[in-house]
């Protein structure tokens, strides 16, 4: 039986993809994105954390990347987590997670809208196929249905077996 792994985060990316293509002629693209959150402190300010985390995206999937990726985009990935495992020059084991790409979507940042650029948004997915949104950034309605995003996201957390506070 397979366990849960799966995830959905959304954030600008660090700089340009890297591109290779495998020794079986599979392309595959590396990335690396800057995830933002804030929380608040106890005496009511506001702190924001930020988080790296390194992308891979495989075959057409990797193509849309190549295409439509640029530093500093703003871009939601679907996927999960892969641990890779390697001894290093001294024979000490390492090892990274990552993640995989199964979807990727990339939108319009805020900076662009207020240079009032007014064309729709270019969304990827990992069949290749486009499609087009007329809204600057995702609707949460399309992934938590038109219930509050912050009952979804409470409701999401439940399901996964986590205690709400």
């Amino acid at each position: 039986m397979n366990q849960i792994n799966s995830l959905i985060i959304e954030g600008n990316l660090v700089r340009i993809p890297e591109i290779k293509e495998t020794a079986n002629h599979s392309k595959l693209a590396t990335f690396s994105m800057a995830v933002n959150r804030y929380y608040k402190k106890s005496d009511g300010t506001f702190e924001q954390e930020v988080s790296y985390f390194d992308v891979n995206a495989w075959g057409t999937l990797a193509e849309t990347v190549e295409k439509k990726a640029t530093k500093g985009i703003c871009c939601r990935v679907v996927g999960r987590l892969k641990q890779d495992r390697w001894k290093d020059t001294e024979g000490r084991t390492q090892s990274k997670v990552l993640i995989v790409a199964e979807h990727v979507e990339f939108m319009k940042n805020s900076s662009e809208l207020e240079k009032g650029d007014n064309s729709e948004n270019d969304k990827q997915t990992s069949t290749g196929n486009s499609q087009s949104s007329k809204t600057s950034k995702y609707n949460k309605s399309e992934l938590f249905g038109t219930q509050k995003t912050e009952d979804a996201e409470v409701a999401l957390a439940k399901a996964a077996g986590f205690d709400i506070f």
